[in-house]
């Protein structure tokens, strides 16, 4: 009898024994194949990985800016980046030192065609005429901080067939109506010699082809954040 019990023990032991193993040989197999799945999906090969940009340069810095400095100023005069999305501030600093934005030379169309919105942060008071001169933007956003806004300035910017171009203002529609205003043209006839004839000459040459502002072709949004063009 105790012979019997040893034996029937020895084959209880063995048969579990052989159960694991399978179990394990099993689980071995099923890893092997996963990584055999994953190898070739890996050789399929992983198109448009993106590099993790600081958060900082999203959206401009000043190292992507065409500028030189005037004194305890910077004044920019292109954008040479890549980002979609571009924040113009009212300062920057610079080698360890701040200077205020003078943006009387700069066009963000000039060069680029990556900007598709521009925000022009809290503390920018203007911009000038041709400013989006040859631009592919197509949404802008404005503090409660402009001062004056063309109708000129805004007649640069060009929608596609079907579309808008999207303005964003911080204010309310009376507010904004207080800053846009109609742009006045000098006459050639009554411009004296030099940069004031320049001007004239450009504003004659822009109504010969049509360039004029269409509020049809513009969208307003009224008391907006920035926030609404980062993505």
């Amino acid at each position: 009898m105790k012979k019997k019990i040893v034996a029937m023990m020895l084959a209880v032991s063995m048969s579990l024994t052989f159960a694991a193993c399978g179990k394990s040989e099993k689980n071995n197999s099923n890893t092997e194949q996963v990584e055999k799945n994953e190898t070739k999906e890996n050789a399929k090969g992983v198109t448009g990985v993106e590099v993790q940009k600081d958060k900082s340069e999203k959206y401009g810095v000043i190292n992507d800016f065409d500028y030189n400095i005037s004194g305890d100023t910077v004044v920019l005069h292109g954008y040479d980046g890549k980002c979609k999305v571009l924040e113009i501030k009212p300062s920057y600093e610079i080698d360890g030192k701040t200077y205020n934005t003078d943006l009387s030379d700069f066009q963000v169309g000039i060069g680029n065609k990556y900007v598709e919105s521009i925000i022009f942060c809290d503390g920018i008071t203007q911009i000038y005429e041709s400013v989006f001169n040859s631009s592919h933007v197509k949404s802008v956003y404005f503090p409660k901080t402009m001062s004056n806004v063309s109708d000129n300035s805004l007649s640069y910017l060009h929608p596609k067939d079907g579309e808008k171009i999207k303005i964003y203002y911080e204010g309310t529609q009376e507010e904004w109506g207080k800053i846009f205003t109609e742009y006045k043209r000098t006459k050639v006839a009554d411009s004296e010699f030099g940069e004031e004839m320049g001007t004239a000459i450009a504003d004659k040459v822009n109504e010969m082809i049509g360039s004029k502002y269409d509020s049809s072709l513009f969208e307003y949004f009224f008391s907006s954040t920035s926030d609404i063009l980062k993505k």
